[in-house]
């Protein structure tokens, strides 16, 4: 097909339209509308981009939806006057033309909304987000009782990890945290399960669900692809039994392209039972639920756990990795406060987000309604100065009988 061929997908999804910029073949899936006369490429485009619903109408099949070649050739075509066609044109470009550079912008927000929660969570474990409300509440510091405890799980931890693989950074530095807080780590503050390695055959329909690595996503649990356990195989397992309010990580692949494969078990997930490379935290006493739950999903937590992963085809954390995580631990009141200014900044960006996700939907209904308007001769004004199109139509059906009165005549020759 020649340049400035107009191709229409034809095949399910139907809808898909461009003009050919050099010589091209097309296969089955395509219709190729060559115009003639002076009929815009770009207007027939942009027509049939308005009119996805109509040409799927004529569609026939049930497999998949396909417009045959006849069915395309008798698409109705709405023919405005050349001139108009131009100004109907210049008039969409125009105008999609903003849409597009909005859409621009607005596809890059969930990226710039990644980046200041993170800013948000980097500024709260430096103890920046408090810094003011220390100085107002000087009493707000750990107790001695609550300090040797700290300590004295420290070392149980580092007693039960003695002749294992004990990767060990440390804890957050003492003297680039805050006065009077604490370098902890995980395992001074909580406690870390993994699941068991329950067998394949004893999966049911019924029963109690498991919860695998691939119902863990990013902040909340899926149930798309679920098993289950016989109630009364399940009743043996009771210790692996995950309560509301848990976080539980996924140990293997914990970070794909939407984020940490990590969650927080709602009411409606509770009951169900963990499971092998699934790793259930349960913070103590010593630190504020929404402070650890923060922390495990900042660029701290990352940067500790998640890049000791090992294996390339399939990347594993370990129930160590995820321990020795350094953590900065103010005392238990000023973390209820850091939390809570988190949240309360985290719940305004969560807004400001799905403003723009409205935002996005709105744009795509615009740009419809454009080419709506401008097939309806809304769009742009008609001026009565313009060669009307029948003239153009007729133009076109004379050269039409000219090209076929010569095709006759050299057939009769040959």
């Amino acid at each position: 097909m020649p340049a400035g061929t107009v191709l229409f997908s034809s095949r399910a999804p139907i809808g898909y339209c461009a003009i050919a910029s050099n010589e091209i073949s097309t296969n089955q899936g395509f219709k190729s509308f060559l115009l003639k006369g002076e009929i815009s490429a770009e207007y027939v485009r942009y027509y049939l981009l308005a009119s996805v619903d109509y040409a799927e109408s004529r569609a026939s099949g049930t497999t998949f939806k396909e417009l045959s070649g006849s069915r395309a050739a008798e698409l109705a075509l709405p023919i405005a006057p050349v001139a108009e066609q131009r100004r109907i044109v210049g008039k969409i470009d125009s105008l999609t033309g903003r849409s597009r550079r909005a859409r621009h912008h607005i596809d890059h927000i969930p990226r710039l909304v990644e980046k200041y929660k993170q800013a948000v969570l980097t500024e709260a474990f430096r103890g920046d987000l408090t810094r003011e409300w220390r100085n107002e509440n000087p009493t707000a510091i750990w107790s001695s009782r609550d300090l040797a405890s700290l300590r004295e799980q420290r070392e149980t931890y580092v007693k039960s990890r003695r002749g294992s693989r004990l990767h060990r950074t440390g804890a957050a530095d003492a003297h680039e945290l805050p006065a009077g807080w604490f370098a902890a780590e995980l395992s001074d503050v909580g406690s870390l399960q993994v699941g068991y390695a329950y067998k394949s055959k004893w999966y049911a329909t019924e029963g109690v669900r498991l919860l695998r690595g691939a119902n863990v996503a990013p902040g909340r649990v899926s149930w798309e692809d679920e098993v289950r356990l016989p109630p009364d195989l399940a009743a043996d397992f009771t210790e692996y039994r995950v309560d509301a309010g848990d976080i539980v990580i996924a140990m293997d692949r914990p970070i794909i392209s939407t984020g940490l494969k990590v969650a927080r078990i709602k009411p409606e997930d509770a009951g169900c039972l963990l499971v092998q490379r699934v790793a259930r935290y349960v913070a103590s006493d010593l630190v504020d639920d929404d402070y650890v739950w923060h922390l495990i999903n900042s660029q701290h937590f990352i940067d500790h756990a998640v890049t000791q992963a090992t294996g390339s085809d399939l990347p594993h954390i370990s129930s160590n990795d995820i321990l020795t995580t350094p953590v900065p631990l103010p005392c238990i009141t000023e973390q209820k406060e850091i939390a809570r200014r988190i949240n309360v900044a985290l719940s305004w960006i969560d807004r400001l987000a799905a403003e723009a996700t409205s935002a996005r939907k709105l744009i795509d209904h615009l740009d419809q309604a454009v080419l709506a308007k401008a097939f309806r001769g809304d769009l742009v004004p008609q001026d009565p100065n313009d060669e009307p199109a029948s003239i153009l139509l007729e133009r076109i059906n004379a050269e039409r009988g000219e090209a076929t009165k010569g095709k006759r005549g050299r057939k009769s020759q040959a």
